[in-house]
């Protein structure tokens, strides 16, 4: 992954092309292990209803097969790298987006994260997905959520926000926005540790699952904090100071390099002159000599004396 990551900001068009397929790759290979193991639609799919759990008797295999596996969850891995890519390298190039394209966008957006969340709603009575039908939401049910969270992200930061952006940049959100990645990793298990430690029986409703909903959020939540406070501020504190510390030695030898620079350049300055005044002494000393012996006579000099006539 860190050498896809290298070569996706190295070679922004190349990496976007290699993540793009890859992206490719894991929605037909999940649909195919959806469609081989004739698994439900979603994670929770078969904990419905009794009819629903026995029609879908692999519901446990679906965490196996494919919650669980690298290569079925690279899609919304690939969102990301594209997403970190476009903004790293093209910070200013998307801002000519027309007005109501980007409004159409936002309500598509909107709409798609309403599928994603209430597509599977009809298996509360009893409407079964076909095999092709259930493969097809496993295989692109992340890969639409994410794409929608990208819109989202870029959007806000190409000042296509508006009232979304004002609303998301609410300093309430930022303590909150530090936990997430840690309540990515522990809902799940305060999600299983609830549901398989209950001794009774579920009688799911609509009310109900919205309580159970809202209780496994606050607990994530409250873990999230702990775990934040002793691990994540300490060993990102210290990330920070050791990229700072680094970041300093650079600044300070290209500094020390463009003196050196400059001190040489000076240098060479000062000699040109010197050249330039010897060269020109010389030439003078030359042009004096070569005049004197042009004027000089070629041979001694002989005195006239006054002769008598007889």
């Amino acid at each position: 992954m860190a050498g896809l990551v290298y070569l996706a900001f190295k070679r922004p068009v190349i990496g976007i092309a290699v993540v793009c397929a890859l992206v490719g790759v894991c929605i037909i290979i999940t649909m195919i292990l959806s469609s081989v193991y004739d698994l439900p639609p979603g994670a929770t799919a078969g904990f419905f209803h009794n009819e629903l759990y026995r029609k879908y008797k692999n519901t446990w295999q679906y965490f196996k097969i494919i919650y669980n596996k690298p290569y079925t969850r690279f899609a919304s891995y690939g969102c990301g790298v594209v997403l970190g890519i476009v903004i790293f390298s093209y910070p200013q190039a998307q801002r000519n987006l027309p007005r109501i394209a980007a409004i159409c966008l936002w309500f598509t957006a909107i709409g798609l994260q309403m599928l994603c969340l209430f597509c599977d709603y009809g298996l509360f009575s009893k409407k079964f997905p076909s095999k092709g039908g259930a493969a097809m939401f496993n295989g692109l049910l992340p890969f639409i959520w994410s794409m929608t969270i990208f819109w989202i992200i870029w959007a806000c930061c190409q000042g296509y926000g508006g009232p979304a952006n004002t609303f998301l940049s609410i300093y309430f959100w930022k303590p909150l926005g530090r936990q997430v990645f840690m309540i990515y990793l522990i809902n799940c298990l305060v999600i299983q540790f609830y549901y398989t430690t209950n001794e009774g029986d579920f009688h799911l409703t609509n009310w109900s699952l919205f309580v159970f909903f809202i209780g496994n959020l606050a607990l994530s939540h409250l873990i999230a904090m702990f775990l934040t406070f002793l691990f994540d501020f300490p060993f990102g504190r210290l990330d920070e100071m050791v990229t700072n510390y680094l970041d300093k030695q650079a600044i300070e030898e290209k500094e020390a390099d463009k003196e050196n620079e400059g001190e040489n350049e000076e240098g060479e300055e000062e000699e040109e002159p010197e050249r330039g005044t010897r060269r020109g002494t010389e030439g003078t000393e030359g042009t004096r000599r070569r005049r004197t012996n042009e004027t000089a006579p070629e041979g001694p000099e002989r005195e006239s004396t006054p002769t008598a006539e007889a």
